[in-house]
């Protein structure tokens, strides 16, 4: 059994953003615990991906090849603990030991990078995204917090089910059923996610 930990404040941020730019709810199947421990298998994945992604850039007409990779953090009151093995295995033992959050907070930072051996200064992405669930149900808040929205917040959300529900179809569970009105895109994503096209 995994050792206990007790960081009250792991998983939240105090003060999270009341302006939303992007909201989704999914029906689920899966039991709360067990979603979670998908959500944290994901949350691994999107740290590990780097995706082909075509940029623009001031000083160059058009677009160019470039490569985006995602920094994961988790809410830990008032800022965000990097999601690295330590981190990964607090929110399992969390889980395991003392049960299903109800909420989780997190912070993702789209970082963009141009391959061609130059340097090149692209302002990074940061979005802050809070995971509300309840037996049946999980919600997703997106706020963006910095950047130019090369991503948009209802593709991130898209993104990350996507990596959440290839975790839960490995373990024989169903994927998640977006609700009406969900603002999640609709692009395929796991052509996107085996890098046979870019985003």
């Amino acid at each position: 059994m995994l050792a206990e930990d007790n960081d009250p404040g792991l998983g939240s941020l105090e003060n999270f953003p009341t302006v939303l730019h992007a909201r989704a709810a999914f029906e689920s199947e899966v039991n709360v615990a067990n979603l979670q421990k998908s959500m944290v298998s994901a949350l691994r994945a999107l740290s590990d991906l780097r995706l082909p992604i075509e940029l623009s850039r001031s000083d160059h007409e058009g677009y160019v090849n470039g490569q985006l990779d995602f920094k994961v953090g988790v809410g830990n009151v008032e800022a965000f603990d990097i999601f690295d093995d330590r981190e990964e295995d607090r929110l399992l033992r969390r889980i395991e030991n003392k049960g299903a959050f109800d909420s989780l907070d997190l912070s993702f930072k789209l970082h963009y990078a141009i391959n061609d051996g130059k340097k090149h200064t692209i302002p990074d992405d940061r979005f802050l995204t809070r995971l509300l669930f309840r037996p049946g149900r999980m919600e997703v808040y997106v706020h963006h917090h910095k950047g130019i929205r090369r991503v948009q917040p209802e593709e991130l959300i898209g993104l990350l089910i996507e990596e959440v529900d290839m975790n839960l179809e490995s373990k024989k569970y169903p994927r998640l059923l977006p609700e009406e009105n969900s603002q999640v895109s609709r692009r395929n994503w796991a052509q996107i996610i085996s890098g046979k096209t870019s985003l």
